[in-house]
């Protein structure tokens, strides 16, 4: 009873006359038994005494490695029941994956630091690594600590003085949990949802027309596989006014799974082994030809139409007939032809796409294989190059090209089969393929 009189007494002089001397008088008076904050507002001087003495019981103790600190001492600021609480919250609006750490698995790590193990013990109890532990707790550390020096407090792990002590605040976690960013399923709102409607529709409609159309033998309605760019861009077109994602974003979508898109209308990466196959061929160099390494630099820099490169596609060993195919440098822009496998049949199929398609040949890179060693013919010995041997990648443009023709005729297919019409409607839907991812 004394005592609460006194703290009355004494609240109401410092309130009537806030002089230093009373307020150093307090210190010194109640300096062994509780803390005196002294805070200002607008309403005037305010006071409050708060007694840390039985907080320091529960002092959290975590050694480290430091020498000349070689323990830090934290107090908790939350209850059990506040604690449950934010984890409740955070769990409500973020659904967090199974192997990520949360606030529960932060407050049993304090537990076990408070019987005394150190981060490598608490580490393989709780199953996360050292560094993610010690990343939370810098989050959940406030930049406010105190000095209890005076206390003369012995930490019962370390046995040393209790000299500076750092605040723990779950709210903090909360907050980094609450907007941390990563690649992980998020419970998208409605407005979120909505927001994509029109795309993961248009998505599921391409996905299923490719399932459908896939195997399809007319060339003008067969589905092919496609890159998430160039469906961006076709939905662009489609629905101008409409919500788009950007391909970085389809694909990170892709990867969370978070709209359950599906993946079966995307281009995949080769999986193939390739094996080899030696065979015995009389060997035929092409004499009338310039080396590529001599190819002027406005057609290795692609700085002017008119550069084309000129290669062969086989389907199966036994057919008479293969595609000719004969690409522009700058523009992209494909031609494709039936012929025979003979050097004259190439030669009559590279002078019948240059009369249908009205093509002025300034440059024409080649490979060193014998349909070509007849070419001399339609394009002078100074505007014909070839790759050197066995370095067909020195025209990569046109290789590269050929996987677009594999999508609609696939290796081991037979030419045979197919007629200069569908191979029309094949080069041209490459080639407003190509127009659309380059966009």
């Amino acid at each position: 009873m004394f005592q609460t009189n006194f703290y009355y007494q004494t609240y109401n002089l410092v309130k009537k006359n806030s002089h230093t001397t009373i307020v150093a008088w307090l210190f010194y008076i109640l300096g062994p038994f509780s803390k005196i904050i002294v805070q200002k507002n607008k309403k005037g001087t305010n006071m409050i005494i708060a007694n840390i003495k039985n907080s320091l019981e529960k002092v959290v103790c975590i050694k480290t490695k430091e020498k000349h600190l070689p323990n830090n001492h934290y107090l908790i600021k939350n209850s059990e029941e506040e604690i449950r609480i934010l984890h409740s919250k955070v769990i409500n609006n973020r659904l967090l994956k199974a192997n990520q750490m949360n606030i529960l698995h932060l407050n049993e790590c304090l537990r076990l630091f408070k019987e005394g193990k150190n981060f490598s013990k608490v580490s393989e109890v709780i199953g996360f690594q050292t560094h993610t532990i010690k990343k939370l707790l810098k989050i959940s550390t406030t930049n406010q600590g105190d000095f209890v020096k005076k206390y003369k407090k012995v930490c019962r792990n370390c046995d040393q003085y209790i000299n500076y002590v750092n605040y723990i605040d779950f709210q903090l976690i909360a907050e980094h949990l609450m907007l941390y960013k990563s690649k992980r399923t998020r419970l998208h709102s409605k407005t979120i949802k909505n927001k994509w409607r029109d795309f993961i529709r248009f998505w599921k409609s391409e996905v299923s027309y490719y399932r459908k159309n896939r195997f399809n033998k007319d060339f003008t309605k067969r589905a092919i596989k496609v890159s998430a760019k160039a469906l961006v861009n076709k939905f662009k077109k489609m629905f101008p006014n409409s919500f788009c994602p950007t391909p970085s974003t389809v694909y990170k979508c892709l990867k969370s799974n978070e709209f359950n898109l599906s993946i079966d209308i995307l281009l995949f990466l080769s999986v193939g082994k390739y094996h080899k196959k030696t065979r015995k061929v009389q060997k035929s160099s092409l004499k009338n030809a310039v080396s590529i390494h001599q190819r002027p630099d406005e057609a290795n820099h692609r700085l002017k139409e008119g550069h084309f490169e000129l290669d062969t596609v086989i389907g199966q060993s036994k057919d008479k007939n293969c595609l000719v195919t004969l690409l522009d440098r700058k523009t992209r822009k494909l031609y494709v032809i039936l012929s025979r496998k003979t050097s004259e049949a190439v030669k009559d199929a590279l002078l019948e796409m240059i009369k249908v398609n009205s093509i002025k040949i300034t440059t024409l890179t080649v490979d060193n294989g014998s349909e070509n060693v007849r070419l001399h013919e339609v394009i002078s010995n100074n505007n014909l190059f070839k790759c050197d041997a066995y370095c067909s990648y020195q025209k990569g443009s046109i290789e590269n090209i050929h996987r677009h023709i594999r999508r609609f005729i696939p290796k081991g297919v037979s030419m045979d089969k197919f007629t200069n019409k569908q191979i029309y409607v094949m080069s041209k839907r490459i080639n407003e393929y190509l127009t659309l991812i380059n966009q």
